[in-house]
């Protein structure tokens, strides 16, 4: 009787990446993910939440938090060199908090897959993105021009960080606002036709992970 074969194991590059996607995530949102050898299948879930002091507040600011979420979305895509799929954008109506206050939500979700040789410039992209929507949360409603969409500033070594001790925030660039476009649809068959067929390309080498494998 024929054994069952066993599921390939990630390499220990492959689950040093997922921590830190993980963590980055973390920064405003979470992370699901699936092993594929020699890929590692990534579908983030980036929370952009805004702080209001009324529900009429709240409605006035949508469409400004709806342009955010779009040039998120533009940003991940150029950032990413069209590795990332186009995000899914959904803003929530305002809800309410025990203080009496109320805020907004946009969710934005989006699907990769990186190796242990194809990885950077996702990482860079997604830590930007994260990035810009603590920024906003921290700032809040009261900016002149837009909502802040920074970018991922690199170290000495060309490593982004993120975060505190072995992270460091980035200050943010002067707001952008992204010029008006459809939010994308709830599916899109571009999103499966990348995730299960087809080849990343070989990104620059990240120093803080190790060195690359040849393809």
């Amino acid at each position: 009787m024929a054994q069952p074969s066993k599921a390939p194991v990630p390499s220990q590059k492959l689950l040093n990446l997922l921590k830190d996607f993980q963590q980055i995530a973390s920064m405003s949102g979470y992370l699901n993910h699936a092993f594929d050898a020699p890929q590692l299948r990534l579908f983030f879930t980036l929370q952009g939440r805004v702080m209001v002091e009324s529900v009429e507040q709240g409605l006035a600011f949508t469409p400004k938090l709806q342009a955010w979420s779009e040039a998120i979305g533009k940003q991940l895509r150029e950032d990413s060199s069209s590795t990332i799929m186009t995000p899914q954008i959904q803003i929530s109506a305002p809800q309410t908090v025990m203080d009496g206050r109320f805020f907004v939500v946009s969710t934005i979700t989006f699907a990769t897959k990186v190796t242990d040789a194809s990885y950077l410039r996702i990482r860079t992209a997604v830590l930007a993105a994260y990035q810009a929507a603590v920024a906003m949360r921290d700032k809040g409603v009261g900016l002149e021009g837009g909502l802040p969409i920074p970018a991922a500033e690199p170290t000495a070594m060309g490593h982004p960080t993120v975060g505190h001790s072995r992270h460091a925030e980035t200050p943010a660039p002067p707001p952008l606002v992204a010029p008006s476009v459809a939010t994308p649809p709830a599916t899109d068959p571009e999103v499966d036709a990348f995730l299960f067929g087809g080849e990343t390309g070989t990104l620059p080498q990240d120093p803080g992970l190790g060195p690359e494998q040849p393809k």
